[in-house]
C-alpha cells in the first residue's frame, strides 16, 4: 500500500475528492487482484481525472514546476505560485486555495520548485508540489456547504452537477463587496458538446474553448469558463462512495493463517480508504 499510495500521483486519489471520496482506479483493482485474495470487477474501475489529457510530460517530467499551468484545457489547478490564492481544484469540484507555504529550512534539491528553497507545497506525497487544494467545506456538490443568503446574490447553486468556477458575479443590488478574484459554485449541464451554466435562474452557454463572460443580466462582474471538455468529460465519472460490488472477497477456509491474512489485508484496505474520506 505504501508503494501504491506514496507517489506523486497520490493526487489522483487525494485531490480528486479530498474530503470524502477516492477514485478506485484500474491500478488499485489490479493490485487487489494480484494479492490473490480478491476477484475484481474491472468494469467498475473509475477514471483517474487527475492529469487526464494533460499530456505525457505530466507523468514523464518529475518537476511539477514545469507542468503547464492554465495554458490548455486540462492543465489548470495542478501547480500554483501564490500562497492562499483562491482557485478551483483541477476537476472543478471544490473551491480551493494554493497550498504553498514557506518552511523554516530549505527543502532538499529534488523538492525545490521555486527560487526560494524554503518554498513548497504542504504534502510530501506530492513531492511538495504546491497545488490547488480543496477547502473542507468547498465541495460544490454538497448543499450543506451553501450559504443560502449569499447564494441569492451570487447566483450559486450546490447540486450533484454543480462545479466550481472562477468568477465574482454578484447581483446588482446585493450590497456585498465584490472581490476582484472569487469563486462560484454553479449548476452545470452538458448539451450537444456545450457547457451550460445556471446563474440564478438564467442558463448561460460557455464558449467551447473557455473564456470570460461578462454582461449577465442582473449581475455585475465576470465568470471564467474552462474548456467545456474539462467539466463535461468528468460529470459522470465521480462515484460518491466505495462500491462493494468492485470486489469479491476470497477466503481460504483450509488454513486459519490464510483467513487471518485475508482479514488483515481487508482491514488495511478499509483503514486506507477511511483515511481518504
Amino acid at each position: 500500500m505504501r508503494t501504491h499510495f506514496g507517489e506523486m500521483m497520490m493526487g489522483a486519489i487525494y485531490y480528486s475528492n479530498p474530503v470524502r471520496t477516492a477514485s478506485m482506479s484500474v491500478f488499485t483493482l489490479a493490485a487487489l487482484q494480484d494479492s490473490g485474495w480478491y476477484k475484481v470487477n474491472f468494469t467498475k474501475a473509475e477514471r483517474l481525472d487527475y492529469g487526464y489529457q494533460a499530456g505525457c510530460s505530466f507523468i514523464a517530467d518529475n518537476s511539477c514546476e514545469k507542468w503547464s499551468y492554465n495554458t490548455g484545457p486540462y492543465t489548470s489547478g495542478y501547480f500554483c505560485s501564490t500562497p492562499k490564492q483562491v482557485d478551483c481544484t483541477f476537476n472543478h469540484i471544490f473551491k480551493g486555495y494554493c497550498n504553498m507555504v514557506n518552511y523554516t529550512s530549505s527543502l532538499s534539491g529534488y523538492y525545490q520548485h521555486y527560487t526560494n528553497p524554503t518554498t513548497g507545497g504542504v504534502i510530501g506525497y506530492l513531492d511538495f508540489c504546491p497545488l490547488v487544494q480543496g477547502y473542507s467545506n468547498g465541495d460544490c456538490r454538497e448543499s450543506a456547504n451553501m450559504d443560502t443568503n449569499y447564494a441569492r446574490y451570487s447566483g450559486e447553486s450546490y447540486t450533484s452537477n454543480s462545479r466550481c468556477f472562477v468568477g465574482n458575479l454578484l447581483a446588482s443590488n446585493s450590497g456585498y463587496n465584490q472581490k476582484t478574484l472569487d469563486l462560484r459554485c454553479l449548476q452545470t449541464f452538458c448539451v450537444n458538446d456545450s457547457l451550460i451554466v445556471q446563474v440564478g435562474t438564467q442558463n448561460i452557454t460557455c464558449p467551447n474553448a473557455g473564456g470570460k463572460i461578462t454582461g449577465i443580466i442582473g449581475y455585475t462582474g465576470y465568470l471564467n469558463c474552462p474548456d467545456y471538455r474539462v467539466i463535461c468529460g468528468s460529470l459522470d465519472t465521480i462515484s460518491p462512495l466505495f462500491d462493494p460490488s468492485l470486489l469479491t472477497y476470497l477466503v481460504d477456509v483450509k488454513t486459519n493463517d490464510g483467513q487471518r491474512l485475508a482479514s488483515n489485508f481487508l482491514l488495511l484496505l478499509v483503514l486506507v480508504i477511511l483515511n481518504l474520506l
